[in-house]
Formats: C-alpha cells, sequence, structure tokens
C-alpha cells in the first residue's frame, strides 16, 4: 500500500516555489519515513512506494524528477528498476540505497546510470546533499533562498568560488571521491585550484588522514 504525495517545504501559505518531485521506494516502511522526516525543512515534493513495480505505475501518471530506491526489495530489484528507468524515463536521476552495500555494487550501480549509491543507515546531511546535487545535475532548479551555494557545494568547500555546471561537477566527484579510500590524482593548468580543492574532503571525512602530496611538473 502507498503513501499519497505529500509537500514538505518551510514555505507559507499562498506561496508556490518550485520543487523537485522525489519518489521513494522501499519495502520497509520506516526506512520510508525516515527519508521523509529528513527533507520535512526543504522544497521538494514527496511520494512513497513499496515495490519497484509500484513504483513504475506510479510513475506512468506523476511528474517525477528523482527517484531514491531501495537495492533489494520483493519482485524487481531496485538495480533493475534503475535499468528500467535508464529506459524508459532517462531524466529522471537515480539514486541506489543498500545496507549490504559493496565497493563491487557501487560502481556497478554508477555503471549503470545511478547518481549516487547511499549506504544505510543514511547519513542525514550526506542525504540532503546528494539529493541536491542530483536534481541540480539533472536540471530542477528549486526556489532555495539564499541557502543555495552552501547546499550545492556542501561542507568543506565553503572556500570553493563560483556556481557553474562544470564547477559543480567537480565538487560532486570530489564528495564522491571523499567517501572512499581510493588514491585520488587531481591534474588542471596553474591557479585552477587543485590543492584547494585536495585539502578540502579532509575536513569532512574523517578517513582522510593525511594531508595530500604535491607533485609538480616541469
Amino acid at each position: 500500500m502507498s503513501a499519497a504525495a505529500t509537500l514538505v517545504h518551510p514555505w507559507g501559505r499562498g506561496q508556490e516555489p518550485m520543487r523537485g518531485r522525489i519518489l521513494v521506494v522501499d519495502d520497509h516502511a520506516p526506512n520510508r519515513e525516515l527519508i521523509r522526516e529528513a527533507l520535512t525543512d526543504s522544497a521538494y515534493e514527496i511520494s512513497e512506494a513499496v515495490t519497484a513495480s509500484e513504483a513504475l505505475e506510479r510513475l506512468r501518471g506523476h511528474k517525477t524528477d528523482l527517484v531514491i530506491t531501495d537495492v533489494r526489495m520483493p519482485g524487481l530489484s531496485g538495480v533493475e528498476l534503475l535499468k528500467r528507468l535508464n529506459k524508459e524515463y532517462p531524466d529522471i536521476a537515480v539514486i541506489l540505497m543498500s545496507a549490504f552495500a559493496t565497493v563491487a555494487g557501487a560502481v556497478e550501480a554508477m555503471k549503470l546510470g545511478a547518481h549516487d549509491f547511499l549506504t544505510q543507515p543514511l547519513k542525514i546531511d550526506e542525504l540532503r546533499l546528494v539529493i541536491q546535487r542530483a536534481l541540480d545535475r539533472y536540471g530542477v532548479r528549486l526556489d532555495r533562498g539564499s541557502s543555495i551555494d552552501a547546499m550545492e557545494r556542501g561542507p568543506g568547500f565553503e572556500d570553493m568560488l563560483g556556481r557553474s555546471k562544470c564547477l559543480l561537477a567537480v565538487l560532486d566527484q570530489a564528495t564522491r571521491a571523499a567517501r572512499t579510500s581510493s588514491t585520488v590524482l587531481i591534474q588542471g593548468e596553474t591557479g585552477t585550484g587543485k590543492e584547494l580543492l585536495a585539502r578540502s574532503p579532509t575536513r569532512r571525512e574523517s578517513r582522510w588522514l593525511h594531508l595530500p602530496v604535491q607533485v609538480r611538473y616541469q
């Protein structure tokens, strides 16, 4: 049984800001409720589905900007849903989440077209940031007031100036890299902010125990 769509935003009655329409797909009601509560202060219209099949049925009659889906569900899995969405609704951003996430699974999801792969239990701040960047990448612009810069850059990137699509794409990649233990190589012309970018994740991820190593080419 699915829940009706609920508008979640901080504006008063009579105001109609542009809002992102999000469909949450998970067979566990507490998980759906957690996401809904995490977004109570944001400009989103939230709807829910218990299964992938129900989600596909709902999408046929409701405009949706973003789908957040669990991987393991009865019937079609979240990965199978991702494949269907990429084929039938290529303009919808998709975020996968799982309590059984692996590096291999996350890489495979990204190759299949997922915007991001989140590990459960979800981190609320990370969830909000990933959702906003997914909507920004897919061209959904919200009326979010003066907080837009902080939300787009996220914690750790406050010193990065600018709001171009290219910069936001780089910060998006840096955010994903910061959640891994992989070695990352940052390349670019002199004066483009490579060192600043390299140091930013160290302020937001405890696993980054060492400062970046600078390599200069002659």
